[in-house]
């Protein structure tokens, strides 16, 4: 498989836009990432602890880091990315297949 992928020219279309889809896919997990930690640091909620001094029980609030959001928006992100990526790679392989039947019109043509 790893010689045909280091010879240009010889590689299906499919192929290739294969290749670009799973190479896309891994990398929008970086900004996916960064977008949920971005999230996670940057948005609050109030939890309510409570504590016991001098045998009364006291309820207080205290600011905490919203690590579902954090989550939520990293995998939101991630799904939605990987979705307008598959659309962008079955328009690459839409024009290469395009290009290779103009091609191979035009090969025709000259033979």
């Amino acid at each position: 498989m790893l010689d045909r992928f280091l010879d240009f020219g010889k590689m299906e279309a499919i192929r290739i836009a294969e290749y670009l889809f799973w190479v896309g896919t891994a990398l929008s997990a970086i900004p996916s990432f960064m977008l949920g930690k971005y999230l996670y640091m940057t948005t609050t909620y109030n939890k309510e602890i409570s504590y016991i001094q001098n045998g009364e029980q006291w309820f207080t609030y205290k600011q905490v880091n919203n690590l579902p959001l954090g989550i939520g928006g990293a995998v939101f992100t991630f799904l939605v990315s990987i979705f307008i990526w598959k659309i962008v790679c079955e328009v690459l392989y839409l024009a290469i297949r395009c290009m290779e039947n103009y091609l191979g019109i035009h090969r025709e043509k000259v033979n």
